[in-house]
């Protein structure tokens, strides 16, 4: 099946362009032709047209409101223009739901007005849901809807909804279970004659293999090929393994995901790019409290641009990895300000850090001076390095200046300052550029020399780190 979809894949531009092609001419070529009168002649994309005048024609115009529209082409042939447009909007609509969700053609045939949700994030931003029925599996999916996926069904929901009229709710026939649904405002639904009913999954089969035999005649690739739906989404192969290694054999890849972070960009998916692809990674230290997103694309002329951004949270850390937490201990010693006897300094400092939502600050510092762990347990800045006990925490006074109390051998207020005035000198960047190097060098870059802001990720690991993990 993997072998099947890389092969048709890159013909489904094609597909999409002459069925957009088609609906979008049609709709033209309704619109002129309800605005003449019967028998009338008219222009359309530089051919010329008649608007039939028959007495069945007459008869309809006289007993509906919306009569079905009918040419006569220059060839003498004759269209029933309403059939074929609402045949060629379905088939739009149904291949553009298939390739940007990825669902079934029985699950895109049971969407009905119910699937369609939304959901509101804390910041007041909505996002379009396509719910997704049990079909094959017992379990709901539930698919954020792209824009162009909201699209396709914005249309389909203008259509059966003209004047405000709710979607009909009607009976759906299951052939393979051979049982009819309760009445449902189902999706796919069209008026076919004198009845409307529910689209089969076997009609989306005829119309793009219409399509197919049609795009054949100027594209030997589509001849006596079958083309199905699961052709049309996204169908994954699940494969065992290293991750970092990804999985040469289905390569290249137009998009790549990595669900566990890393402290560099794995060399070996990035040669798995697909020219336009791109690849997602969380970057982290052994530090979980100041992550970034890696952003690595390969242009069409196959040259890797790459970012580095700082994020708000990341995944956790790969299999094996260093990670750094604040003990219960430490947390307390933070917290209360006790140091088991060791030296406290007590000072203010007129120096004022980056607030927490400069991210890429913060990124720098976990950089430049690694194994910092934010205590986020308390109301003001408290930073610990777990690996020496070294603690520190500040808090403004309310006249411009900071009270700081710390332990420790470490002087964490002061890289906080070191690193806080590289990062204005080079421009205060929230995301960095990030090259990756023929020799697997990866350097993170951001302003000019001099007041360049520049750290290296860690080298790769060996053969006996990676055996230890």
């Amino acid at each position: 099946m993997s072998d099947r979809i890389r092969v048709r894949q890159p013909l489904l531009p094609t597909l999409v362009a002459h069925v957009e092609g088609r609906y979008e001419h049609l709709t033209g070529l309704l619109k002129e032709a309800r605005a003449v009168e019967l028998g009338e002649t008219f222009e359309h994309d530089g051919h010329s047209y008649r608007r039939t005048d028959s007495d069945r024609d007459r008869t309809w115009a006289k007993s509906q409101d919306e009569p079905p529209v009918r040419v006569t082409d220059e060839d003498g042939q004759v269209l029933n223009v309403t059939l074929t447009e609402d045949t060629a909007f379905w088939e739009w609509a149904g291949l553009e739901i298939l390739r940007h969700s990825g669902i079934r053609v029985e699950e895109l045939c049971e969407l009905t007005h119910l699937s369609i949700r939304q959901y509101r994030r804390p910041n007041d931003e909505v996002i379009a849901l396509l719910v997704v029925a049990p079909s094959k599996s017992e379990r709901e999916r539930v698919i954020p809807m792209s824009a162009d996926l909201f699209h396709a069904v914005a249309q389909i929901i203008r259509r059966l909804t003209p004047d405000g009229r709710p979607v009909r709710l009607l009976n759906r026939y299951d052939p393979h279970e051979k049982t009819w649904s309760e009445p449902m405002p189902f999706l796919m639904q069209r008026q076919n004659g004198t009845q409307r009913s529910v689209i089969s999954p076997t009609a989306f089969l005829h119309m793009f293999a219409r399509s197919c035999e049609e795009l054949a005649e100027a594209h030997r690739a589509f001849a006596d090929m079958t083309l199905t739906p699961h052709d049309l989404g996204y169908r994954p192969a699940v494969v065992s393994g290293c991750g970092e290694d990804g999985w040469a054999k289905g390569a290249p890849y137009a998009r790549v995901f990595v669900s566990f972070a890393l402290p560099r960009v794995p060399e070996a998916l990035v040669s798995q790019l697909a020219p336009g692809g791109r690849l997602l990674v969380h970057i982290t230290t052994a530090s979980p409290s100041w992550p970034a997103l890696a952003v690595v694309s390969r242009d069409p002329e196959g040259r890797i641009v790459a970012q580095l951004r700082a994020v708000e949270s990341a995944h956790r850390a790969g299999h094996g990895r260093k990670q750094l937490f604040l003990s219960r201990q430490l947390r307390e010693r933070i917290e209360t300000r006790h140091t088991d006897g060791a030296e406290v300094r007590l000072f203010c400092s007129s120096t004022v850090p980056p607030p927490e939502e400069a991210r890429g600050f913060w990124l720098a510092l976990d950089a430049l001076h690694p194994d910092l762990v934010r205590h986020r347990g308390v109301d003001d800045l408290a930073i610990g390095a777990p690996d020496c006990g070294s603690w520190m925490v500040a808090h403004p006074d309310g006249t411009g200046t900071w009270e700081v109390t710390a332990s420790g051998p470490r002087d964490i207020w002061a890289e906080i300052h070191e690193t806080a005035l590289r990062w204005r000198a080079a421009g205060e960047p929230e995301s960095y550029r990030l090259d990756l190097e023929p020799d697997g060098e990866q350097r993170v870059s951001a302003g000019r020399r001099p007041g360049a802001l520049t750290w290296r990720l860690p080298a790769p690991d060996t053969e006996a780190e990676e055996a230890a993990r």
